[in-house]
C-alpha cells in the first residue's frame, strides 16, 4: 500500500485504499464511503465488503489489484476471487 500511495501521489484524482484483515472494518467503511478509485486488498476482506458494505460500489473504482491471483486460487481463495470478479464485471 505504501508503494501504491507513493506511485499515485502525482495523480490527485487517484484515491488508493487498502482492505485487509486485521484492520477495523469501520475505518475501512469510512474510506470506502469517501470514494476509492484504486483498491488493494486480501480476497476475503474485499469479498466481505462487496457483500456487506452498501456504499462499496464499483462505479467510481477504476482499478482493483489482486496481486498474484493465480496463487490465491491455488491457496484456496478461489471462491472469494471468483465472487470479486463477478461483482466487478456486473
Amino acid at each position: 500500500h505504501d508503494v501504491m500511495t507513493q506511485l499515485v501521489r502525482p495523480f490527485h484524482w487517484l484515491v488508493p485504499g487498502l482492505l485487509i484483515g486485521g484492520e477495523k472494518k469501520k475505518s475501512e467503511k469510512a474510506r470506502i464511503r469517501k470514494g476509492l478509485t484504486m483498491i488493494a486488498g486480501t480476497p476475503g476482506r474485499v469479498a466481505d465488503h462487496f457483500a456487506t458494505t452498501e456504499s462499496f460500489g464499483v462505479s467510481r473504482m477504476q482499478f482493483l489489484i489482486l496481486d498474484e491471483a493465480d496463487r490465491l486460487m491455488d491457496m484456496g481463495f478461489e471462491r472469494d476471487v471468483s465472487a470479486i470478479c463477478s461483482h466487478v464485471s456486473a
